[in-house]
């Protein structure tokens, strides 16, 4: 690992820690704050949500200590950064990747992605008020739907009743029975 790569992980670890203390008290405003604070430092947004996540992941300097001296490149450390991965299952799988023969982060990657699956959304207050509001949605409009056919059916009720009344009156009158005679 160059001195390049250390720097830009302890670069990129900063970036992380001061998204954290600014994001967390202001959750409100988290993507224009990670925007803006990509903006100053001349990153984009994703990195800037990557180096956040990273922080979150390994807050301790000595964590990036270690993984600078299993000499662990961003594009793994990314890797070991994802969502549903529990702090000794992050460890386990940097040591799988640089033990022996070491392995590609695509290769992490796809065991990352064959154990793991993919990632689970975080649930949030606004994303629950979200759903929750979809879901009333769709209950009013079945509602709507359910009343309208019940109308229609008694509609289509009505009808079929008025009709079969007039179809026994025709019949009634095309019989004409009159006086019988008796024989």
């Amino acid at each position: 690992m160059t001195t390049e790569e250390v720097a830009r992980l302890w670069e990129y670890w900063a970036i992380g820690k001061e998204l954290e203390e600014q994001v967390k008290p202001q959750p409100r405003y988290g993507k224009q704050a990670v925007a803006g604070h990509a903006a100053k430092k001349g990153i984009s947004p994703q990195l800037a949500y990557e180096c956040q996540r990273f922080h979150e992941c390994f807050p301790a300097k000595k964590d990036v200590e270690k993984l600078i001296g299993m000499e662990l490149a961003w594009s793994k450390i990314r890797i070991l950064t994802r969502r549903g991965l529990t702090e000794k299952e992050r460890w386990r799988l940097a040591a799988r990747a640089v033990s022996g023969h070491g392995m590609t982060a695509r290769e992490l990657q796809r065991i990352v992605k064959e154990k793991y699956g993919r990632p689970q959304p975080q649930v949030t207050f606004r994303s629950i008020e979200r759903k929750a509001g979809r879901l009333l949605e769709d209950y009013r409009d079945a509602k709507r739907e359910v009343r309208q056919l019940n109308e229609e059916s008694r509609t289509d009720v009505a009808k079929a009743k008025r009709k079969a009344d007039s179809a026994i009156r025709r019949l009634l009158r095309a019989v004409d029975f009159g006086p019988q005679k008796r024989n």
